[in-house]
């Protein structure tokens, strides 16, 4: 029995946006029977439903043999964790000091002391930190990197997103806004280098490295010789849910208030729509996700019963085929878009931004359709909605994209081969 202790930001089931989406593969790739999972999960101890949520995902993958919730430190602690390692040691990025705190230290500590893993998986830079506090022993260790955190927040220093993304969600709203300001006006230029420093630590620390898009595997491989980084892309099966899309009807899905999720809503709802609907006044544009933010659903309000929000979905597929065209105005961000590999495996014509496809080996006009200005954007929706065969031509191209590119049980060997896995758990559920 080979026992795997899996470390994550937050608890992933059910999967409300990409990230979680990737780390429920990651889990369910593991399923098998001779591999005991440990997974250790912040953030989400207080919500009333977890008990629940735990109980559901142990059923639905039974190799998790027990659930761990840990703590987010307090606010006081945050602030220490500020002052005395990002602002005077200068060995945490702030993103650390954000999840960093002792409870969680003991906890871990604990659970690795108690079931001596042969296999540690940490979920990002926040998680990465606590291999030195952990008696590691024989065990190989893992980056879920995902994407380059660094290079998220490098985008975001000239953009109004919120600096802190969706961990504003566990603080005050006042705190926040504080801390957004002052780490935009004065400390995002070094919270990216902290958070490039502490990357490329843990990238040498650990056995191996795993993100999502190839093009930043070969550029940490290259930036720090010697390591182990693989790219290992989200995995999308081909569905094509049997339902008529309705006629001049656009989507979105996503975590609403993820920061580029919002800004890329707001931009296109106030600079986009209004170019589609002049052509076609009956369009509606359906937002599937959950929180959408107060600015979104204020934007949406001057288009009343034309953008529409769905809330979550159990089943996303059946809404997003329920359009005829799914749109990823994308303009800030690092790795890959899970959202738009989904879109393209449901088989449909996708339309985003230059950043939005970046990371996947996509081509403009074949398989998805690129903007590089609101104009182009408005253009490229109207001329799909009023062409049925180019919409066909693109669903088979991106189906056929899909599958050479996401296949599951493709994806699922590359990553246990990666952890070091190769061939001992079943298929994924």
């Amino acid at each position: 029995m080979t026992k795997v202790l899996f470390i994550t930001t937050r608890f992933p089931y059910p999967p409300k946006s990409g990230a979680e989406k990737v780390l429920m593969q990651y889990l369910s790739f593991l399923e098998g029977r001779d591999n005991a999972v440990v997974l250790c999960s912040f953030g989400s101890r207080r919500d009333a439903d977890i008990g629940e949520r735990c109980k559901e995902l142990t059923r639905a993958l039974p190799s998790i043999r027990e659930v761990v919730l840990l703590d987010l430190p307090s606010l006081i602690t945050v602030v220490i964790n500020c002052l005395y390692y990002a602002l005077l040691k200068r060995d945490k990025s702030f993103q650390e000091c954000l999840y960093y705190g002792r409870s969680a230290s003991e906890r871990l500590r604990a659970v690795a002391a108690a079931h001596r893993p042969d296999i540690i998986c940490f979920d990002m830079v926040r998680t990465m930190q606590y291999r030195a506090e952990l008696e590691i022993g024989s065990a190989r260790t893992v980056f879920l990197m995902q994407d380059m955190l660094s290079e998220r927040y490098r985008g975001i220093m000239h953009t109004n997103l919120r600096v802190l993304g969706s961990f504003n969600e566990n603080i005050p709203v006042f705190a926040g806004n504080i801390a957004d300001n002052l780490l935009r006006r004065v400390l995002l230029t070094r919270e990216v280098a902290r958070l490039t420093a502490s990357e490329g630590k843990f990238i040498r620390a650990v056995d191996r490295t795993v993100v999502v898009s190839p093009v930043e595997a070969e550029r940490l491989n290259r930036t720090y010789r010697g390591a182990s980084v693989v790219a290992i892309p989200p995995a999308a099966a081909i569905d094509e849910p049997d339902c008529r899309p309705i006629a001049h009807s656009l989507s979105f899905m996503g975590l609403l208030s993820y920061s580029p999720n919002e800004e890329g809503l707001l931009r296109f709802i106030r600079s986009i729509f209004p170019a589609i609907a002049a052509t076609y006044p009956d369009v509606t544009f359906h937002i599937i996700g959950a929180r959408p933010t107060i600015e979104v659903q204020s934007a949406a309000a001057q288009h009343r019963g034309h953008v529409l929000f769905t809330g979550y979905v159990d089943d996303y597929r059946t809404a997003v085929r329920g359009t005829e065209v799914f749109v990823a105005p994308i303009y800030t961000g690092s790795g890959v878009n899970v959202k738009i590999i989904d879109a393209l495996a449901l088989g449909m014509p996708v339309v985003t931004t230059a950043i939005g496809a970046d990371g996947l080996p996509l081509s403009d006009g074949e398989n998805i359709m690129i903007a590089n200005t609101d104009d182009e954007f408005a253009r490229h929706v109207v001329r799909l909605m009023g062409d049925a065969g180019l919409r066909g031509m693109l669903a088979a191209a991106a189906r056929r994209y899909a599958a050479a590119n996401h296949d599951p049980d493709t994806i699922r060997s590359k990553f246990l081969d990666a952890i070091g896995l190769p061939g001992t758990a079943e298929k994924p559920l």
